[in-house]
């Protein structure tokens, strides 16, 4: 399971412009804030960029640098 938090920046129609809706596509970028994927109950990777934390298997691993610059 993935779970983004962000705002969406641009919102690009598919180029290719087909009559059927569901052979149309887009493409959206999105400013990632957060991001969470888990897998069987168990987090493989969490960032948080409000929070300057990335976690990797349950361990964050900016965690000593995030203490150095006071956050």
């Amino acid at each position: 399971i993935e779970e983004i938090e962000g705002f969406v920046q641009t919102v690009t129609p598919d180029p290719r412009g087909k009559d059927s809706l569901s052979e149309n596509a887009v493409t959206v970028e999105i400013a990632v804030s957060y991001y969470r994927q888990t897998k069987d109950g168990r987090e493989l990777f969490e960032i948080d960029t409000e929070r300057f934390s990335r976690r990797v298997n349950g361990v964050d691993v900016l965690s000593g640098l995030a203490a150095k610059v006071r956050l």
